[in-house]
């Protein structure tokens, strides 16, 4: 059946969590969610703003009413694919960094920080997803299928704040929602593989399902 394509295993699921839980616990140390004296919040030398999640649900119904939906749909989700880039572009040097945070750290807390040595495409994804959840993006998310030829990828997102602004408006859809993180994954798949690929999310909790799921396939699938 389809939807075993590429399936990982209980093992390497296990690790890959491990490894978000790890960058979890450390974005604190990498980013403080405080302004300077300079009023600047900064991850890896890389300035942050803060943005109500309802502002940002407000801006994309908006911008549905000003273009129509389906090119406010390709708008956030062209955001999304651009900004995964720039994304994994800062993740995928992240090791050195991470591991020169240990003398933060001590015992069993600088072994764990070591999990984050891993540079592998779902390893480096692994780290962003606990990134961002420490930044308030996504709750547990987990990729569950893991396939290049051909190519298919399956992502559970829990809490995403796309869908959280519908469900906490109690704004009824009956269509998903996350355009933006639908961009973040595919995105974050051609910036780790060099191949064009679409996502396209299939479940999404603004509409009633207990998760998100995307579903990233090659663009002529």
């Amino acid at each position: 059946m389809v939807e075993l394509i590429g399936e990982i295993p209980e093992e390497k699921m296990k690790d890959l969590i491990e490894i978000r839980e790890a960058m979890f616990k450390v974005a604190p140390k990498l980013v403080t969610i405080t302004a300077d004296k300079d009023g600047k919040i900064s991850a890896k030398d890389r300035r942050l703003v803060l943005v109500n999640y309802k502002v940002f649900g407000k801006v994309v119904e908006l911008t549905k009413k000003m273009v129509g939906p389906g090119i406010a749909k390709k708008f956030f989700y062209d955001f999304g694919v651009n900004a995964a880039k720039d994304i994994v572009k800062m993740f995928k040097s992240s090791s050195s960094p991470l591991l020169a945070l240990k003398g933060v750290f001590s015992g069993a807390d600088a072994k764990f920080l070591g999990k984050l040595k891993g540079d592998d495409p779902l390893e480096i994804i692994a780290k962003i997803f606990g990134y961002g959840k420490y930044a308030g993006w996504i709750g547990n998310s987990e990729i569950t299928h893991d396939s290049h030829n051909p190519v298919f990828v399956r992502v559970v997102m829990d809490n995403t704040f796309e869908s959280a602004y519908y469900v906490d408006e109690n704004i009824k859809t009956s269509e998903p929602v996350c355009h933006f993180m639908t961009g973040i994954v595919a995105g974050a798949y051609m910036a780790l593989h060099g191949k064009e690929v679409i996502a396209r999310e299939v479940k999404c909790r603004a509409k009633g399902d207990k998760y998100c799921e995307f579903i990233v396939t090659a663009p002529e699938a």
